[in-house]
């Protein structure tokens, strides 16, 4: 066993420095994390991250400032506005606002405050409805150690549509869809995400109330869960994830990892939540039914301005809070 200190948590959930008790670890943690609200002394089970947002702490969360069509050919721009990011009763808010083309919304990160390798993120969130908003609670890597995208991994811990009926091959695909994928591979053009992709459907939806999202993420596996209900999990044999990507022929850019099972997942990563809006990537289907049609093509030159120009149509859909992402905690514990 070894002696850990163990910060206790203050009331708004910030980084309590001057409040600290002695324990002893039954087991040691591998986590790791760093950051300026990176917490030490931990041991296997303790709370390494947490916000409740009692509070709008800007020091916690950074916003990424992005213009439309930056990835995925999305329609929205990320901005820095408590119109469209804020707390509200202990809870966050992400908006998206249609005053004016383009959609304004918000991306936060905890790039600087936070960023941990192993561990078990909870996040309890409902999910917005509206027809083509695309809510994300994911993760990037803090350093790309083995490189640009995909080289370094990217966990999508949770992504959604607010369609709500959105039907592909009878399937809703919209709010009584929630989906887990990560994404890794040598190349841009060569992302192995097919092989590490699930959905979960429930009726009435996502968006009718709060849930509980979790990734377990530890030396050997990740797991992903919605009210403690598997979506899908992965089990890396010895050949890692150039193995299970059947990415033979390939550059294999994790070679040298030192947890050569789990590599390029061995390494920091950090929080994102946002709210997308359309785009051309495919997320949403063009052969995909909506009570009113989708109003751009994936492969139009035009999608954004189509989108824009059919706004009596989508509007309507976006009705007051049901139409944000609200967050009622993120949490972070060792493993």
């Amino acid at each position: 066993m070894k002696l850990c200190l163990v910060l206790l948590l203050g009331l708004s959930g910030a980084l309590a420095t001057n409040h600290t008790r002695q324990k002893r670890c039954d087991q040691d943690s591998v986590s790791e994390v760093s950051g300026t609200f990176a917490w030490s002394g931990y041991c296997v089970g303790d709370t390494i991250f947490y916000d409740n947002f009692d509070d709008f702490e800007e020091d916690r969360w950074t916003h990424e400032i992005w213009q439309p069509g930056n990835v995925n050919g999305e329609f929205q721009q990320y901005v820095n506005s408590r119109d469209n990011s804020y707390a509200q009763d202990s809870t966050l808010h992400i908006k998206v606002t249609a005053d004016s083309n383009p959609v304004r919304s918000a991306r936060m990160i905890t790039s600087n405050s936070f960023a941990f390798k192993y561990g078990i993120l909870e996040i309890r969130a409902k999910l917005p409805e509206g027809d083509w908003l695309w809510p994300a609670m994911w993760m990037m890597p803090k350093d790309s150690v083995y490189g640009g995208w995909p080289r370094s991994g990217e966990i999508d811990m949770i992504e959604g549509r607010g369609n709500r009926q959105l039907i592909q091959n009878n399937v809703n695909i919209g709010v009584e869809h929630v989906g887990s994928t990560l994404h890794w591979g040598p190349a841009w053009n060569v992302d192995a995400w097919s092989h590490a992709t699930w959905g979960k459907n429930r009726s009435p939806g996502y968006a009718s109330d709060f849930h509980v999202y979790r990734l377990e993420w530890t030396k050997d596996h990740m797991k992903f869960t919605v009210d403690g209900e598997e979506i899908g999990s992965v089990y890396p044999s010895d050949s890692g994830f150039y193995g299970l990507g059947q990415l033979d022929g390939q550059e294999n850019p994790w070679g040298g990892a030192s947890n050569y099972k789990m590599a390029p997942f061995d390494q920091q990563f950090f929080i994102i939540l946002n709210v997308a809006v359309g785009g051309t990537n495919y997320f949403f289907p063009d052969d995909a039914s909506n009570p009113s049609a989708k109003p751009w093509s994936n492969t139009s030159p035009t999608a954004s301005s189509d989108f824009w120009n059919a706004r009596a149509q989508w509007l309507s859909t976006w009705q007051g809070d049901d139409a944000h992402l609200q967050v009622d905690y993120v949490k972070v514990f060792a493993v």
